[in-house]
C-alpha cells in the first residue's frame, strides 16, 4: 500500500547527528551583518527560467524535482556559522527570542526571504500548484529547551514545494556555547535526497545515572500535490562519549488528518509518537498509529500501544513485519493460522470496506473488526479480526477468521470513536480532515479512557481519497 520505496530510500539518505565539542566562534564585533558569501550563494540559485512544472513526484529523482543543488549545503553551513557567531557574541544570558527577531530582521534586510521588502510581491509564487522557494530562506528559530539548559537552532532553505529544515543543539560549557548535535539532510548529486520539514525538536532531561540525554526530531516529507508522504521519526542518545542514532524510521503517513501531522513526547527513558498511517479502510485510507519506544542504555524496544482502538490496531498489526507481529498477539494464539493469513495478505496488502466494530458478548475484552476485501483481494474475501482490548490502550491480536463469531454482535459506537494520546488543542484547530468544519483551538479534549482522549466526532465516512495542496496558503479540504 503506497510503498513508494521509502524504506529503501531512507537507508540511503545521509542524516548527520554529530557530537561537536568545540566552542562556536565569536563574530567580529565590527561586522555582524549577513555574510556576503551567504547572499551570493542564494542569489546564484535563483533562476528566472525555473517556472516549468516538474510533473508527478518521483522518489528516485528528488534532486531534480526539488530543484536541489549541492551549493545548498554551503547555504546551510554559511547560515549556521553566522548564527553561531552571533550567539557567541551575544553571550550566555542573551534572550533567544529577541536574538531570533534581530537575526530575521537582518536576513529580511538582506533580501533573503520570499516576501520582498517594503511590501513587494511574493517571490515564491504558486505556479499552478508547484510553488518554489529556491534561493530563499525560512526564518530562523532559537528555542531554549530542557529547562533552558540547551538551545536549539532551526533553519530552513527553500526548495520546490517546501523547505529543507535543519536543527542544531548547543550547551554552555567551559565558558562557551558548544554545538553538541545536528540534524541535516545531505545533498549530493546521484544520491537520494530526503528533505525534511521539521515539526518538533525535543530533548529529554539527563538520565540520572549516565547523564546522557535523548533527542527526538519529528518531521515529514512534502510535495505540492497529495498528502501521502512519510513522516520522519528520529531518536538519538547524546552522551559525553558521542551521539548514537537509536531510531530512524520513515513510515507511510497521511499528513492532512490534523493541522499538525505528527506529535510526540519524550522522557529520559521513553519516546511516544502518534500520527496517521496508511491503512486498509477504503473509506479513509488511514488510521491512527502509535510508536512507543522504551530506551534502556543504548537499547531500544518498541512497546505498546501500537494503536488506540480495535479498528486502528487491526490496520497497524497487518503492517508490522512477521514474526515481530507475534509480539502484538495474545498468548496461546493459533500462530499457524495468523501466519497463513499474513502470507495471503502479502507485501502490498489490499483495501476493503470496514464495518462497524462489534463487541463479543462471551468475553468483555474481545472485539471483532470486519473487513470485506472481496473486490480487491478475493483470496482474503470477508475477514474478521478478533482483537483483545484491555482499556485504555493494551490491544492484542487474538485470531483472524473467515466467518464471524456468533457472539460478536453487540454494537459499540464508542469503540470506533477517534482516540488520541494528545488533545485537540495539541493537534491544532482541525480535529480530523473528515470534520465538516474546523474546530476551535480552545476545544480541549476530555479523557475518555485512561490516558486516551476522545477527539470530536468525525463526519460520516466518505468513500474517496482526501486531497489537498501542501502550500499552507493554498490548501483545499475535501
Amino acid at each position: 500500500m503506497r510503498n513508494m520505496g521509502w524504506s529503501r530510500l531512507i537507508l540511503a539518505g545521509l542524516l548527520m547527528g554529530l557530537c561537536l565539542e568545540e566552542a562556536v566562534a565569536a563574530a567580529d564585533p565590527e561586522d555582524m551583518s549577513v555574510p556576503l558569501s551567504l547572499r551570493a550563494t542564494l542569489m546564484s540559485l535563483r533562476d528566472p527560467g525555473r517556472s516549468s512544472k516538474p510533473g508527478n513526484f518521483d522518489p528516485s529523482d528528488t534532486i531534480r524535482l526539488r530543484e536541489a543543488d549541492p551549493r545548498m549545503m554551503d547555504v546551510k553551513h554559511q547560515l549556521r556559522d553566522w548564527v553561531e557567531a552571533r550567539l557567541a557574541a551575544a553571550g550566555r544570558d542573551a534572550d533567544p527570542a529577541a536574538l531570533a527577531r534581530q537575526l530575521n530582521a537582518d536576513l529580511q534586510a538582506a533580501d533573503l526571504f520570499c516576501e520582498a521588502q517594503a511590501g513587494g510581491p511574493d517571490r515564491c509564487p504558486d505556479d499552478g500548484g508547484f510553488w518554489s522557494g529556491v534561493g530563499f530562506l525560512a526564518p530562523v528559530r532559537l528555542e531554549p529547551v530542557a529547562d533552558g539548559a540547551l538551545l536549539v537552532l532551526r533553519t530552513g532553505i527553500g526548495i520546490r514545494c517546501g523547505t529543507d529544515d535543519s536543527a542544531y543543539a548547543y550547551q554552555w560549557r567551559d565558558g562557551a556555547r558548544r554545538r553538541l548535535w545536528q540534524s541535516e539532510q545531505d545533498i549530493q548529486l546521484g544520491k537520494p535526497y530526503l528533505p525534511q520539514t521539521l515539526q518538533s525538536v525535543q530533548i529529554s532531561a539527563p538520565d540520572p545515572a549516565t547523564r546522557a540525554r535523548l533527542m527526538l526530531t519529528l518531521g515529514h516529507q512534502s510535495w505540492c500535490s497529495s498528502n501521502w508522504y512519510p513522516v520522519y521519526i528520529r531518536l538519538w542518545q547524546v552522551a559525553d562519549s558521542g551521539v548514537t542514532s537509536l531510531v530512524d524510521e520513515a513510515p507511510d503517513a497521511y499528513l492532512a488528518r490534523h493541522d499538525i501531522p505528527i506529535l510526540g513526547r519524550l522522557t529520559s527513558t521513553e519516546a511516544t509518537v502518534e500520527f496517521s498511517a496508511g491503512g486498509f479502510d477504503e473509506a479513509t485510507l488511514f488510521h491512527g498509529a502509535v510508536r512507543h519506544y522504551r530506551i534502556d542504555g543504548g537499547t531500544v524496544t518498541r512497546i505498546g500501544p501500537a494503536a488506540l482502538t480495535p479498528r486502528d490496531f487491526a490496520q497497524e498489526w497487518v503492517k508490522i513485519a512477521w514474526p515481530e507481529a507475534l509480539r502484538w498477539a495474545a498468548p496461546n494464539v493459533n500462530v499457524a493460522n495468523l501466519q497463513a493469513w499474513r502470507k495471503k495478505w502479502g507485501k502490498d496488502g489490499a483495501l476493503g470496506e470496514v464495518a462497524a466494530t462489534r463487541h463479543c458478548r462471551a468475553d468483555p475484552e474481545l472485539w471483532q473488526v470486519e473487513a470485506n476485501f472481496a473486490d480487491t483481494a478475493p483470496d482474503l474475501g470477508q475477514t474478521y479480526f478478533l482483537v483483545r482490548w484491555r482499556k485504555p490502550d493494551r490491544l492484542q491480536m487474538v485470531d483472524i477468521l473467515s466467518a464471524p463469531r456468533a457472539d460478536c454482535d453487540e454494537a459499540d459506537e464508542a469503540a470506533d470513536r477517534e482516540r488520541s494520546l494528545f488533545t485537540p488543542r495539541e493537534w491544532g484547530t482541525r480535529s480530523s480532515v473528515l470534520d465538516k468544519k474546523p474546530r476551535p483551538v480552545s476545544q480541549a479534549g476530555l479523557p475518555c479512557s485512561g490516558k486516551a482522549y476522545c477527539l470530536p466526532a468525525m463526519a460520516p465516512r466518505r468513500r474517496r481519497r482526501a486531497f489537498s495542496l501542501m502550500k499552507p496558503s493554498a490548501s483545499f479540504w475535501l
